[in-house]
């Protein structure tokens, strides 16, 4: 199952349920209203009426970068590290304040940073999105350190191994050279 936006669903697909059973979607309705919340969950994940949704908003479905799609999920998920590292795992979230339009003001200035990125085209379009997805792999891997602090000990530890190796190796090609 992958994440798609709200706006790509018909009346006739499936949706993943709660206990991973499908739901066939019967209608599709517009509500506008006032006053309403998005949630952030830790995960980026929420149940709505059974049904297993994204908290995540949704720019482009087909972002891409050097001809590689960019999911918005994992930009957003891995955007929101610094936040969830704040509040989640280090509970030392502060009061959140908001924008005229009642965007959380610590998102107000990405936000439009990142709208301005997508309205821009070729080659510095797609710089800009690499440059975003190193920054991105590297809170992806923050996390998962955060989260599983001896696999990344024995993976950093393999890895100095491994370095450590091949600096104490003699450089075959000069030694024949030499002699």
């Amino acid at each position: 199952a992958k994440a798609i936006p709200a706006v790509l669903v018909n009346v006739g697909d499936e949706l993943l349920g709660v206990n991973r059973d499908k739901m066939t979607i019967q209608a599709i309705k517009s509500i506008t209203a006032r006053g309403v919340y998005a949630p952030f969950t830790p995960s980026g994940k929420i149940a709505v009426e059974g049904i297993i949704a994204s908290t995540y908003i949704s720019f482009d479905p087909n972002l891409s970068a050097f001809g590689i799609k960019v999911s918005s999920q994992w930009i957003s998920h891995s955007f929101e590290f610094p936040h969830r590292l704040a509040c989640h795992y280090l509970g030392k979230c502060l009061e959140e304040e908001f924008d005229d339009t009642g965007i959380s003001i610590r998102l107000s200035y990405p936000l439009r940073l990142w709208v301005w990125l997508l309205s821009m085209h070729g080659i510095s379009r797609s710089f800009f999105i690499v440059l975003c997805a190193a920054l991105f792999i590297l809170f992806n891997i923050l996390e998962f350190a955060i989260l599983n602090p001896l696999i990344a000990g024995v993976g950093l530890f393999g890895l100095f191994q491994l370095a450590r190796l091949g600096h104490s190796r003699p450089n075959l090609a000069l030694r024949k050279f030499i002699f």
